[in-house]
């Protein structure tokens, strides 16, 4: 069923997202819908492309590279071919340039969950913020495809495409293009085994039938192909050092002395990021600050304050308040959310919307926990509670 796309991508996109409680929690979401009834086998229907940041989109190198992406395209591979002198067909020569690098029309994804979470994870640099492994039901979208594309993978007996196949559909890119470059659809496809970091990542390619299409927007457009699963910026950690128990390494993935360095550096890289003392206090006072600037401007609405507006200042404080926590000091966390809290209610109080019993039921209960990291994860509870019965009234 088709929707019609909207202004907002990121709210849009944000319909389909499931977040994670727990790591165990994480593990079902990432192997639901595994049951096959027709092979009785747990198989799934899903490729997955992990990212360490929710934000990033599903923009391909070559729309980041910018200028006009068929011309680019042409431009980019042509030249690639003659400096290469690759006597391969187009396909081949598509797939290893995206795996060398090359801005292409094709995004990386795998039939791992797991290699998908560590690439969800690998980012020191990122883990004070949420994450979120795509989801694409890659049969599915089968069902959009050409029938000239559908009928030979009926014919193979597959659901993905390999280079060979799509030489058959296509010759060439070019041909590719002419054919089916009219419709709006996503296929995806399993490179050659080119070496072991392909094979070893479990790697398959999506590319969309035009260069410009973008696959976040055919995705909105066809809600029933995909989700989200949101990795909390407080569960990274958990994540990362269980996967790292599991073997699921730079080590085991980019085999070679490249990869050992990137898994040693990661490895020994400290948790905690040198925000002791003064850097603490500052950071604390920084956030009750902006969090003040929300609040004011949450006062000086009318009589009904808008649910927009709650949300934003519960947001921001989670924002600012996770990095203190994950750089170290609980108290400070709690400190943060104790205080944009306590003075949002109030404010909620002062015009009411509904009932505030509940959310003030929960508050005292997380202000009478023992312990600083207790405090903050009952008061985040309680931010969790508002933005699950505010958020979906501002959409």
């Amino acid at each position: 069923m088709e929707k019609k796309a909207g202004n907002n991508l990121a709210t849009e996109l944000q319909e389909n997202d499931i977040v994670a409680k727990s790591w165990a929690h994480l593990n079902e979401l990432l192997y639901v819908g595994n049951s096959n009834k027709d092979t009785n086998r747990f198989r799934s229907n899903f490729a997955f492309r992990g990212l360490s940041n929710k934000k990033f989109d599903l923009s391909t190198s070559l729309m980041r590279l910018g200028g006009d992406y068929k011309i680019q395209e042409q431009r980019l591979l042509r030249d690639f071919k003659k400096y290469t002198n690759f006597q391969g067909s187009d396909w081949e020569l598509l797939a290893i340039a995206q795996h060398h690098g090359l801005p292409t029309r094709l995004l990386d994804w795998t039939y791992s969950p797991y290699v998908a979470l560590h690439f969800a994870t690998a980012e020191v640099s990122q883990t004070n913020t949420d994450g979120v492994i795509w989801c694409i039901d890659y049969i599915k979208a089968n069902e959009l495809i050409h029938d000239d594309l559908k009928n030979i993978l009926l014919i193979m007996e597959a659901d993905a495409f390999t280079v060979e196949m799509l030489d058959k559909a296509a010759g060439s890119l070019e041909d590719f293009n002419k054919k089916f470059g009219t419709q709006k659809f996503v296929i995806c496809f399993e490179p050659p085994s080119l070496d072991d970091r392909i094979v070893n990542q479990f790697g398959l390619f999506s590319m969309t039938s035009q260069a410009n299409l973008k696959l976040d927007s055919l995705l909105i457009q066809h809600p029933e192909l995909y989700h989200r699963i949101i990795i909390p910026a407080h569960l990274n950690w958990e994540v990362r050092d269980k996967l790292d128990q599991a073997n699921i390494t730079e080590r085991v993935l980019f085999s070679g002395l490249d990869g050992l360095s990137q898994w040693l550096k990661r490895r020994y890289s400290p948790r905690e990021l040198k925000m002791t003392g003064g850097k603490t206090f500052e950071a604390i006072d920084d956030a009750i600050k902006e969090i003040d600037i929300k609040l004011a401007e949450l006062k000086l609405q009318p009589e009904k304050i808008s649910f927009g507006a709650i949300v934003k200042v519960v947001e921001l404080a989670i924002e600012r308040g996770v990095p203190i926590y994950n750089h170290g000091s609980p108290q400070g966390c709690a400190q943060v959310y104790l205080y944009a809290a306590r003075r949002l209610l109030a404010i909620m109080i002062a015009h009411p919307t509904r009932n505030l019993d509940p959310i003030k039921e929960m508050l005292n209960r997380a202000v009478s926990d023992e312990g600083a990291d207790s405090l903050a994860w009952g008061l985040r509870r309680v931010f969790d509670s508002i933005l699950q019965q505010f958020s979906h009234e501002c959409k």
